[in-house]
């Protein structure tokens, strides 16, 4: 009997506690109705991203900077006060004209601004497993295969084009370069070029300058050939030719092909 009247009591406890809570909910909004119309128009004007409890914070904060401003405006406190009493009633009845009255977008925007998201509520499925079991049930990597795309089947042989045959009566083919003629190799001569008015090219026994002088051809000599490959002494290239009334050693930095 006891536990019986200890659950009425508690029943009828449980409604005047939600009164209360509502009646001190109501007026707190109430008092804050300045900053929460100021806050929720930039958070909205804006799109700043506020949680519900950032904006009831600065609710807080920019109904006593309001009232701070009404306080240094007023004669008093009690005529600040009631300005601030004025200007939240203001306030409530033209957010519920909108809200309820007009139904404006902005004012259902407002309101949720304030109210923080709730989450949804865990239940057991029938297998008495919670949600976040189920869920570690149900995510098997036999489930969560991903179907890897495959290569395309190459053809077989037998759908490839072949070449077609050649007829016993078509003539032969020949090979391309057989059509053009073949170049012949000439000679390539050279003449002295490079050596001052009155001055010769000395042709020597060897390659260098230490080598005999076995004769002196004049500038513009031709009909020289380079019978032989060149020959390095020191930073001078020499080459070993053939003209008319002998053969020797030359720079060949003298030398010009005709």
């Amino acid at each position: 009997m006891a536990s019986t009247s200890n659950q009425n009591r508690e029943q009828k406890q449980h409604p005047i506690v939600g009164i209360i809570v509502l009646l001190l909910l109501a007026m707190a909004v109430f008092l804050l109705m300045p900053g929460m119309a100021l806050i929720a128009f930039f958070a909205d004007t804006l799109a700043l991203r506020l949680d519900p409890v950032q904006m009831w914070a600065f609710s807080i904060v920019i109904s006593l900077c309001v009232f701070v401003v009404l306080r240094i405006l007023a004669p008093d406190t009690s005529v600040a006060g009631w300005r601030y009493l004025i200007l939240c009633g203001t306030l409530a009845v033209l957010f519920i004209l909108f809200f309820f009255g007009l139904k404006a977008p902005f004012s259902k925007r407002w309101v949720v601004l304030f109210i923080p998201a709730g989450e949804p509520s865990s239940h057991r499925n029938t297998t008495g497993t919670t949600d976040s079991q189920a869920v570690s049930v149900n995510t098997t990597p036999a489930d969560t295969r991903v179907e890897i795309p495959r290569a395309l089947p190459v053809e077989t042989p037998d759908e490839i084009p072949r070449a077609l045959p050649v007829s016993d009566s078509s003539p032969p083919l020949k090979p391309l370069l057989s059509s053009f003629p073949a170049q012949e190799t000439r000679p390539v001569f050279y003449s002295v070029t490079g050596v001052g008015i009155g001055d010769t090219l000395n042709v020597r026994n060897g390659p260098g300058v230490s080598n005999t002088i076995s004769a002196r051809l004049p500038n513009g000599f031709n009909g020289i050939r380079i019978i032989g490959p060149p020959m390095m002494n020191g930073t001078t290239e020499w080459v070993q030719i053939e003209f008319e009334g002998g053969y020797g050693w030359v720079t060949k930095q003298y030398l010009q092909a005709e």
